[in-house]
């Protein structure tokens, strides 16, 4: 079973139920209950950069968007869109990114 944390910054709602209504309709558990953040149990064995991949392809409105996806799975990994600084201090707590 492979668990995420998403995280989308400053979406529109219609896009926030999109990404909630594409994780019921896969029956998949998520927490939801900040804004833009989602934690998610697939049931699966997805890596970070497959379910952000998942995602942007099933709402393509989300693939501009700044968006984190973290595995809380071993290895932890991660992978997203966002500003270039963003990522230097994942890389440096965390690791590379898939």
């Amino acid at each position: 079973m492979a668990k995420f944390i998403v995280v989308v910054d400053k979406i529109p709602k219609v896009d926030a139920d999109a990404l909630t209504a594409y994780f019921q309709l896969q029956e998949w558990g998520f927490w939801h209950h900040i804004e833009t953040l989602w934690i998610v149990d697939t049931h699966s064995s997805e890596s970070a950069k497959t379910l952000w991949t998942y995602i942007t392809t099933r709402i393509p409105s989300l693939s501009k968007a700044t968006m984190v996806v973290v595995s809380l799975n071993e290895p932890r990994s991660y992978w997203g869109l966002a500003n270039p600084q963003a990522w230097t201090w994942m890389e440096k707590n965390i690791g590379k990114a898939e």
